[in-house]
């Protein structure tokens, strides 16, 4: 049978019920925390504590009382050891806990529970002729009842119960004051606990018929393993702002609304003047009275000033940002102030030499450019006074074929056939020399260039209709491009000969002219399948008087790729080119399509 239900009963049921879905809701939601293994076994020990006295509260029959008396305080051995193991490893000592420290820990709870069933035949726990006072009277057995055993479990639960403390307010002191917040939760949850077993002890219980160290310990668990966790979080959070703003080189105060100061760090100390504790509680204006107007502004505000102290100048980077209240007033200013004088006088060091480096810059192009053009005089007045000898060379070596032919034997005309040819090649030399020479200051003129006609009209101009026999000459797409007509006719035509030279000795020669598109730029090239040449050398190609080929093998005079090269930097473009030995080569060139 059901004896009545009391307020007590209702309470301890709703108690029970309430321990039991904190500890699943810890199982589920708070795994990573290092304790809460200890908190959720402290909590399901008050569960079946409440739950037992509910029930033993409600049984009428004098064995169950008995049995749920005992189950009441089987819920109790644990919460000491679980409170121990719980305190160690929030305190950081976990690591102590090996399996063989907690087996041993185990030993002593797991004999007094035993002990707890069996009462009746030994007599260890309390008197088993005053059980039925026990089990009506109280949740505990009273000091006059108690035997052997339980004063040995209470002493190993007080042991325990201290070195847990212990470790809490030795957390606690060492922290140096810096876990506020957690001292007053550290300290609440260990004088509860205490107190909890101190009152039961004297049958002193705050909420009879509720077992004071059960309420102890439920409410000194539930602070530590729910409370102090966001509290260690919250503290954690200011300390490291705390010392990320200490380690900042930058100066930082926090004012409030009538500018007294309430905050800095110590970089502003040197700016202040005076230490953190000195200038606070201050007002700002008495230490930088150059901040005053800028700090009535009711905006935020970013500017360079300048400081004078002591005779020097330095430039701080001030930010001043408005910090309001919940009612959206303004309640301070924080200041943010960064020492930029060394960085301003470098860029003034800097922009100085650059100004000298331009200076310098301009000057010696001016004396590059008088070099050039004497060099340019120069080499024009040469080949100019070489044409008039070379001439009369020429004109005397014709002059002996033709007066004295008879007289002379055949390695003297050999002779004047060698002098006749140099002398024409030292022509076409200088003529070379002449028109590199003019390239380098032609001015520029841009037309639109119809690129298909222009490239038809130089190989006619370079074939004949013989030699058009042997050659396969395509022309591929050729878009129009806005550049020097004479120019761009130089570089095709110097590209062409170049590609019918060198594939003469083809029995089919083919020559192929077209062009790719790359973004803006069109790439141009001329391909042939004569001689090719070797990629080592490709680096040279445009140096003049360069050659890969002698001039018994094909004639020229080695100008004409760095003609090529020059009237296509002068239209801003690259020209490179590619190649195999006996397989053809292919000169690129790029100009802009607009």
């Amino acid at each position: 049978m059901i004896e009545r239900i009391t307020a007590d009963i209702i309470i301890s049921l709703i108690s029970a019920a309430g321990f039991g879905l904190t500890s699943i809701y810890v199982v589920v939601a708070r795994r990573e925390r290092p304790s809460w293994k200890a908190g959720v076994l402290i909590l399901l020990s008050c569960a079946e504590f409440t739950l037992a006295h509910a029930l033993q509260g409600v049984s009428s029959d004098f064995a169950i009382k008995v049995f749920w008396y005992k189950m009441c305080i089987l819920g109790f051995t644990i919460a000491p050891t679980a409170f121990f193991c719980l305190t160690l490893r929030y305190s950081g000592w976990g690591n102590i806990l090996t399996t063989r420290v907690l087996v041993m820990l185990s030993v002593f709870p797991a004999l007094t529970a035993g002990l707890v069933l069996t009462n009746e035949i030994h007599g260890l726990i309390w008197n088993p002729a005053s059980i039925a006072r026990i089990v009506n009277i109280t949740t505990f057995v009273s000091i006059a009842d108690a035997r052997i055993w339980y004063w040995l479990f209470v002493a190993y639960s007080y042991l325990l119960m201290g070195i847990g403390c212990f470790f809490l307010i030795r957390l606690l002191v060492l922290s140096r004051g810096i876990y506020g917040w957690q001292a007053g939760a550290v300290v609440f949850a260990a004088l509860l606990s205490l107190l909890g077993t101190f009152l039961d002890f004297l049958v002193m219980s705050p909420l009879p018929p509720f077992s004071a160290t059960a309420l102890g310990l439920a409410a000194g668990s539930i602070t530590v393993a729910f409370l102090l966790p966001s509290l260690r979080r919250r503290d954690l959070i200011f300390i490291t702002r705390r010392a990320i703003i200490d380690s900042i080189d930058d100066s930082i105060m926090v004012v409030d609304g009538e500018h007294y100061i309430i905050e800095m760090n110590p970089s502003a100390e040197k700016l202040v003047g005076e230490s953190v504790s000195q200038a606070i509680g201050k007002q700002l204006e008495q230490f930088l009275p150059e901040l005053s107007s800028v700090l009535i502004r009711n905006t935020n505000y970013s500017s360079e000033i300048s400081f004078h102290r002591d005779g020097t100048t330095r430039i701080f980077d001030v930010h001043i940002s408005i910090i309001q209240d919940w009612q959206g007033h303004t309640a301070g200013r924080s200041i943010n102030m960064r020492d930029i004088t060394d960085r301003k006088m470098a860029e003034e060091q800097v922009h100085k030499l650059n100004e000298e480096l331009e200076f310098r810059v301009l000057e010696r192009t001016k004396l590059l450019e008088v070099a050039n053009k004497e060099l340019e005089a120069f080499a024009y007045s040469v080949a100019h006074d070489l044409r008039t000898p070379l001439r009369a060379i020429n004109g005397y070596a014709h002059l002996l074929l033709e007066d004295y032919e008879k007289i002379l034997d055949n390695e003297a005309k050999r002779l004047c056939t060698v002098i006749d040819s140099e002398s024409q090649q030292m022509g076409r030399l200088i003529d070379d020399l002449l028109s590199f020479s003019h390239i380098s200051h032609a001015e520029i003129q841009r037309t639109l260039i119809n690129m298909g006609k222009m490239v038809e009209s130089v190989f006619h101009q370079l074939s004949t209709p013989k030699s058009r026999e042997r050659i396969d000459f395509r022309i591929g797409p050729l878009p129009d491009t806005m550049s020097d007509a004479t120019l761009i006719r130089e570089v095709w035509f110097n590209l062409i000969s170049n590609a019918i030279k060198f594939s003469s000795l083809r029995e089919r020669a083919v020559i192929e002219v077209s062009s790719l598109q790359e973004g803006e730029n069109i790439i141009y090239f001329v391909r042939d399948n004569g001689v090719g040449f070797d990629m080592r050398y490709a680096g040279k190609l445009f140096t003049i008087f360069w050659r890969l080929h002698s001039e018994k093998e094909f004639e020229g005079t080695g100008i004409g790729l760095a003609i090529v090269q020059r009237l296509i930097h002068r239209h801003s473009g690259e020209v490179w080119a590619e190649s195999e030995i006996d397989k053809g080569a292919t000169f690129y060139f790029t100009l802009p399509q607009k």
